[in-house]
């Protein structure tokens, strides 16, 4: 009996002190028996960004005007509410918006974004600044193949025509966020 009661007493024991034991315990035939069941609520609210496409751009000779191309991609949650959306390039959160060549000259550029693609025109993004808030949409797995988000990069004429060197790269990194 003594045996017993220790044994139960290091299970207790073992039960209150792991933060991941899941483990219900029976109570004992008595006047009265308690029992304790570990109860685990996971809330799995969150926000995605889908269906990114690396981005390449050809240009050939002086521009005439600003190269602009627009992509389009997902942002989905599973909860409602509403969501940001911050920029920033390989320059972790320097204005403007940059790209660089081999011989680290620079090229800028300006994003604007669509988080509701009814809206004709885009806001403009300022790196490492949170936008302005989005309906965020309850959609399946990469917006159930219809992307609801778009941004459109655009490429001053004055920069190109500039430019030094023939190639420029860089990252753009885009967080969303629920507000």
């Amino acid at each position: 009996m003594q045996l017993h009661k220790v044994l139960q007493g290091l299970s207790v024991l073992s039960a209150i002190t792991s933060p991941m034991a899941i483990a219900a315990v029976d109570g004992q035939i008595g006047d009265t028996s308690s029992g304790r069941v570990v109860i685990r609520l996971d809330l799995n609210q969150g926000i995605q960004i889908a269906n990114l496409q690396d981005i390449e751009i050809s240009v050939s000779g002086q521009a005439t005007e600003d190269v602009v191309t627009s992509h389009r991609f997902c942002v989905r949650g599973n909860t409602g509410g509403n969501y940001t959306i911050t920029a920033f390039s390989d320059q972790a959160g320097s204005a403007p918006f940059t790209l660089s060549s081999t011989n680290q000259n620079k090229i800028d550029f300006e994003i604007y974004f669509r988080g509701d693609l009814s809206k004709q025109v885009g806001d403009r993004l300022l790196p490492n600044i949170a936008s302005r808030q989005y309906s965020l949409e309850n959609k399946g797995a990469n917006c159930d193949g219809q992307n609801n988000a778009e941004m459109k990069l655009v490429f001053p004429a004055s920069e190109i025509n500039q430019a030094s060197d023939k190639e420029y790269s860089g990252f753009l990194n885009l967080t969303v966020a629920i507000e």
